[in-house]
This record gives C-alpha cells, sequence and structure tokens, in this order.
C-alpha cells in the first residue's frame, strides 16, 4: 500500500504535487516513478529524494513545507522554556517536533514524513490558523534541538537524566 492508499483516496495526485515540489518542477512524469520507488523499498518518498536523488535534506523540506502552506526554518531557536525531561535518549532520534517559545508564542516545529505533510497540508486548509502555530524544519534540527536539551541530563549516572 502506498502512501497515497495510506492517506485517502485521491491523494496520489497530492503526493505526486508534493514531490513535484520538491523536485523543483524538474520531475514531471517522475513522481510516480519516485514514488513507487520509495514505496518499494519501504522508505519516506521525502528520504528517498534526500538519500537516493542526493537532495540537500533543507532544500527537500524548505519546498515541502512551500507546497503545504507552512513556513520553513533553517533553525530552531535556543529554548526560552524547555520541553519536558527527555528520560530515554535512545528515542531521541524518532522525533519529529520539537515544541518551543517564539517572541511569547508557542511555535511547534516539525519535520513530517511525506504522509504527514499531506495530512498538515489538509488540516491547514480546514484550519488555517494552524499554519501561523507549525513551522517546518529537516529532521536533523528537531534531533539537535531535543539533544540540545537532553544534554543536560548527560551528566547524571546513567546518562539517562534522572
Amino acid at each position: 500500500m502506498d502512501i497515497a492508499e495510506r492517506v485517502s483516496a485521491g491523494t496520489r495526485a497530492h503526493a505526486r504535487g508534493l514531490i513535484l515540489a520538491v523536485l523543483d518542477g524538474n520531475a514531471i512524469g517522475y513522481s510516480d516513478l519516485i514514488l513507487d520507488s520509495a514505496d518499494a523499498l519501504t522508505i519516506d518518498p521525502l528520504d528517498y529524494c534526500i538519500h537516493r536523488l542526493k537532495l540537500d535534506d533543507e532544500v527537500v523540506y524548505q519546498r515541502a513545507a512551500q507546497w503545504a502552506g507552512f513556513a520553513f526554518s533553517d533553525v530552531i531557536p535556543r529554548i526560552a522554556q524547555g520541553e519536558p525531561q527527555i528520560d530515554r535518549l535512545d528515542h531521541l532520534g524518532e522525533m519529529r517536533t520539537f515544541r518551543t517559545l517564539v517572541l511569547g508564542r508557542e511555535v511547534v516545529f516539525c519535520a513530517p514524513n511525506a504522509e504527514g505533510l499531506i495530512r498538515l497540508a489538509e488540516a491547514r486548509v480546514a484550519n488555517p490558523g494552524l499554519s501561523g502555530r507549525l513551522c517546518i524544519v529537516a529532521p536533523g534540527r528537531v534531533r539537535a534541538a531535543r539533544a540540545g536539551v537532553a544534554a543536560g541530563g548527560l551528566s547524571t549516572p546513567g546518562g539517562q537524566g534522572r
């Protein structure tokens, strides 16, 4: 079952549009091939573009954010008020969101996979205010921000913060 079938009926066109945007319009006719190849490898189409097509992850996520109607940032500001303590450092790589205050307003920085990005784009249409509370970043930015928060807990016995 490919990404378009998992999200909802008729979204193969959305997935094609996302891939076309990520490839800066240079993949007309190749979007289906990329989606099918990613599905055959059971990897996310955005990861496929980054790793198989050797595209820069910041560029991929910037174009994907623009396609979905969200802001993109190449940095996550240093937190003014930290997130909850991270107790399981082995889960850092799986986390794809980071919540923080920016100018006194809560903002969620996230690095969704292609399916998540399509769902966010659909949700933004129904809830336009969502685009003001969410900012897309490359996955490495979330990992770095979370690792920075977790670093404080590394000095305790066992490195698990508690």
